[in-house]
This record gives C-alpha cells, structure tokens and sequence, in this order.
C-alpha cells in the first residue's frame, strides 16, 4: 500500500542493502514490527539494532505511540534483541509471542 511504503525501511552499508524492517500499521492503537532481517554475510555486526532502532524513530515521526513486535517464543536470539531494542514482554500476553513498546520511550541510535 502506498500510505504505508515509508514503514518498509532498508539499511545499506556504502550502497549495499544489509537489512530490512518492515512495520505494519494494523490497529488502531498502534503498528507492529512485521519483519526484519540481515542479510545473512552481514549479520553478527549489529546492524539489527540499527533497523529497530530506524523503526521506532520513522515510527514515532509518524505519531504511532505503540508498537507491538510478534517473536516466535523459541526465537530467543530474537527476543533478547528485542528485549535490548527497550521492547518488553505484553504482561497480558494476549498474544504468545507479544513483545511491545512505547515509542517515546525507545532510543534512537
């Protein structure tokens, strides 16, 4: 959808694409983190931080307050990634793998 291409954002390394997120504006409340990945010769560098840390802030310019991010419970790599990034684990848990955050509170790198 058009409205929502500024939500799919990559990162380059010099003119190399080294990764991508993609956030999902689907409720009313708030969007959520859809996907992101490095790309496999890039991965270990960090560079997911960065492309969280670039969803939160276009996220935030865009005035979402909240952002849910969906991670497969056993994904622990992901979810301590998460976790770092200043995501927390719903406390509801209305969602099995339910990490989400306040925008304004998440740091831009």
């Amino acid at each position: 959808m058009d409205e929502d291409a500024h939500m799919w954002l990559i990162g380059y390394l010099d003119d190399e694409p080294v990764g991508y997120v993609a956030v999902v504006s689907d409720e009313d409340w708030g969007s959520t983190i859809g996907h992101v990945g490095v790309v496999p010769r890039h991965r270990g560098h960090g560079y997911i931080h960065d492309l969280l840390a670039a969803a939160n802030a276009a996220a935030r310019q865009s005035g979402i307050t909240n952002m849910l991010s969906d991670v497969d419970v056993l994904n622990d790599p992901m979810l301590k990634v998460m976790q770092r990034a200043g995501h927390i684990r719903d406390p509801e848990r209305w969602h099995l793998w339910a990490f989400q955050s306040n925008t304004s509170g998440l740091a831009v790198r």
